[in-house]
């Protein structure tokens, strides 16, 4: 696979569980959870392995910062009208997912900010293709029972803990041991 070919179609992934075969090129995001890399072809993503970027001859600053401008590109052109709505026990929900990289969105908050407002919300990535937005005086458990639906039904489901935005600033559940109140 060209450079030239696979350079447009290159995106930062949140990393979900892998155990397979080779090693895949993964970075951290500046959230504090992993990332790895695909070339998207068609709504799949192929995984970058050190022995595609090693024939590249690209170091890891390189592919993350093609990666991160393809994913600003494009989610520049998504706009509000993307996001649906919805009720979940009672509660407003909104999603993305008519990109197969909507989890992705994470990776840009000033996009998460210009989609879903800059409210206080739960971010919810249960797998690559969808992200939900739950209202933050959601109560957890049930917030997690919905999110543990949605990666019931997924057969690759990213397994994270939930993001935050809170006072405008992107969090993630992961990044500590102690939890700071409900979420």
């Amino acid at each position: 696979m060209p450079w030239d070919w696979a350079k447009p179609r290159l995106m930062p992934l949140l990393a979900g569980p892998y155990l397979g075969p080779g090693n895949l090129v993964t970075d951290v995001a500046p959230v504090g959870c992993a990332i790895s890399f695909g070339i998207q072809i068609g709504r799949t993503h192929v995984l970058l392995d050190d022995v595609v970027m090693e024939r590249w001859e690209c170091s890891l600053a390189q592919v993350a910062s093609v990666a991160q401008a393809n994913l600003d590109r494009r989610a520049g052109r998504l706009s509000p009208a993307d996001v649906r709505r919805g009720v979940l026990a009672g509660h407003v929900v909104r999603r993305v997912d008519c990109v197969a990289w909507a989890s992705s969105l994470i990776l840009g908050p000033n996009h998460l900010v210009r989609l879903f407002g800059g409210g206080d919300q739960v971010l919810a990535v249960p797998r690559r293709d969808l992200l939900l937005s739950l209202p933050s005086d959601m109560p957890s458990t049930l917030a997690a029972n919905i999110v543990a639906d949605f990666e019931a039904d997924s057969a690759f489901p990213l397994l994270l803990e939930p993001f935050g935005l809170l006072d405008g600033q992107l969090v993630w559940g992961g990044a500590s041991e102690e939890p700071e109140g409900d979420w």
